[in-house]
């Protein structure tokens, strides 16, 4: 006669490498991770560059232009660039002249 023997149940599938036992995804935390120390590492260099910026001379009188300036047009706004106090003449953001008043 045939007895029927109650199985054990089969444990779950393995769990994956990527997934950490509590169940959170592992590649996300790298990712967010990574993101944060990008993010930080973009944001010194940025910072960097903008404290070892020169001061600008205008080419028109030699006038040392202040390093921080308020732009006199929205164009100078968002682009950068200055007006000289000394001649009134119109320089880009790196200190060219665009044009002389």
């Amino acid at each position: 006669m045939w007895v029927h023997r109650k199985v054990p149940p089969v444990d779950a599938a393995p769990v994956a490498s990527h997934l950490c036992p509590n169940g959170r995804n592992s590649i996300m935390d790298g990712a967010t991770i990574g993101i944060l120390v990008g993010g930080i590492g973009a944001g010194t260099v940025l910072l960097l560059f903008a404290m070892s910026r020169r001061p600008v001379k205008c080419p028109a009188c030699g006038r040392e232009q202040p390093v921080r300036r308020a732009p006199a047009s929205m164009e100078q706004a968002m682009w950068g660039g200055s007006t000289c106090d000394g001649c009134g003449a119109s320089l880009d953001a790196r200190g060219r002249l665009k044009k002389k008043k």
